[in-house]
């Protein structure tokens, strides 16, 4: 997907209805199409990122109302991007993505959408406070956001964001957001996966146990599961060594 970059703003129809931006200024549009209010999140999706939603990502639709930061945009800080880099994912990843910056919350954001629908968010912190590292807005555990192939041909679960959108270079991703998945999550996944799907848990290093305990619960639903076990999590290993790990499983 090609970088998107302010175009201009304008009154938010859905501020309007109350009376509010009486200033015209709320509602920010981008050159891909899609807009966003800062104020209210009234959003339209642009057909770019509509046809990239389309194509990589899966969602279970859920009902809550989740708001980006009022300042969130594509105007990376430099730390950030560098940030991103060590992990071998650049701006246009970035960009590819959804991430946003957020300068008063001081955190890296990680939309996931629902079609035209903001569900959730996860953020990582770049401040000098005491905040949490990662902090999330939505009922995480309820979303299945895939990542990468559609083919679901082999699927890995994760801990984070970051990992996921490494690994979808070369499969579907699931992060987790976390390292519980339970009989819930495997229920559900048993029921939108393929038969042939090969789900893969690739976790921290130290949670090797509970991913042999998690393989057999999903073993116990039918579903095809294996495990990679590594001295890091995914997003610390090298593009060619991820694809390597792949590719003997």
């Amino acid at each position: 997907m090609s970088d998107s970059y302010l175009l201009s703003k304008e009154r938010c129809p859905a501020c309007a209805e109350l009376g509010n931006d009486t200033t015209a200024d709320n509602l920010a549009v981008y050159s891909d199409g899609h807009t966003w209010c800062f104020a209210c999140g009234y959003s339209r999706i642009g057909n770019i990122v509509r046809s990239f939603i389309a194509r990589n990502t899966t969602t279970i639709p859920i009902k809550h109302n989740v708001f980006l930061p009022s300042d969130s945009d594509t105007d990376y800080p430099r730390r950030s991007i560098n940030w991103m880099l060590q992990y071998e994912l650049d701006k246009n990843d970035m960009m590819k993505h959804h991430i946003l910056w957020s300068e008063s919350k001081q955190r890296l954001i990680f939309p996931i959408f629902s079609e035209d629908k903001l569900l959730a968010y996860w953020g990582r912190y770049f401040g000098e406070g005491a905040e949490p590292k990662w902090k999330g807005l939505g009922a995480m555990r309820d979303i299945f956001h895939f990542i990468g192939s559609p083919s679901y041909k082999k699927v890995v679960l994760c801990e984070d964001i970051v990992s996921a959108i490494k690994l979808s270079r070369f499969c579907t991703a699931l992060p987790l957001f976390g390292t519980h998945i339970g009989v819930d999550r495997w229920k559900r996944l048993r029921s939108i996966l393929p038969k042939e799907s090969q789900v893969i848990l690739w976790l921290d290093p130290d949670m090797y146990s509970h991913s042999t305990k998690q393989a057999y619960l999903g073993q116990q639903y039918g579903i095809n599961t294996d495990i990679i076990l590594s001295k890091k999590d995914p997003k610390e290993h090298r593009l060619t060594e991820i694809e390597d790990y792949l590719g003997k499983i």
